[in-house]
């Protein structure tokens, strides 16, 4: 009870050790100077950062972190992060493979640590959903706040997981509900070079399939709001 009292000692640690787990003394003590609250709560960020799974500490130790919090365990708090940042958080675990079991907006979102995740490409659904990423999360839902019904041929309320960057056959007569393609006629460009480079639709004369393609070829050029075109149906 008196380690608890005086905070300098985790109380998992306490929970589950053997022994009596020994306290964290001050840097500020040695010096003789009464400890500041910045250097109390770096003390502790790095107590509690010592504790964490290396992927996680990793996380909280990148620049675009600042501003992280969380709700609870897993749930990630975005709100008040800057586009940049969250863009950069989101690029980050996506890029490391992080597991998510629902669809992540800027109230924030559910992402785990996955060994064996693959890597994935984090495109912005603001770029190029009416939602503008800002429809409700598992986090929004978990504090009570009702999703909104889904609009039929539209991408409004109606993912149930990470936007696919491909448009909907159906587009604005779709009606499945958890449909995670574009319903739109527009879907932003990535500024990434194409794995198949100028071979890219080589196949098909018509270069059609090459008007699809996300990314960048030899001799474009990449720019904000470089979009590919919906084909209309025939």
């Amino acid at each position: 009870m008196a380690a608890m009292n005086r905070g300098d000692v985790l109380w998992g640690d306490l929970m589950c050790d053997d022994e009596p787990a020994a306290p964290v003394t001050p840097v500020a003590a040695h010096a003789g100077v009464r400890e500041t609250a910045d250097q109390r709560a770096k003390r502790e960020s790095d107590i509690w950062l010592a504790h964490c799974d290396d992927e996680e500490a990793l996380l909280w130790r990148q620049p675009f972190a600042e501003n992280l919090e969380m709700y609870w365990s897993d749930y990630y708090d975005t709100r008040t992060m800057s586009e940049e940042h969250y863009n950069e958080f989101m690029s980050w675990i996506y890029a490391r493979g992080w597991f998510m079991d629902c669809e992540p907006n800027r109230a924030g979102c559910k992402a785990v640590p996955d060994n064996e995740g693959e890597s994935r490409i984090w495109v912005p659904p603001s770029r190029f959903s009416a939602m503008a990423g800002h429809g409700p999360s598992c986090c929004s839902k978990a504090h009570g706040k009702p999703a909104p019904m889904a609009a039929p041929g539209t991408d409004a309320g109606r993912r149930k997981g990470a936007p696919v960057p491909r448009f909907c056959r159906a587009a604005t007569a779709c009606e499945d509900e958890g449909c995670r393609y574009v319903h739109g006629d527009t879907i932003p460009r990535v500024n990434k070079p194409c794995g198949f480079g100028a071979a890219c639709g080589a196949a098909d004369p018509s270069g059609a399939k090459r008007s699809q393609c996300l990314f960048m070829h030899p001799g474009e050029t990449w720019t904000e709001g470089l979009t590919i075109q919906r084909i209309p149906a025939a």
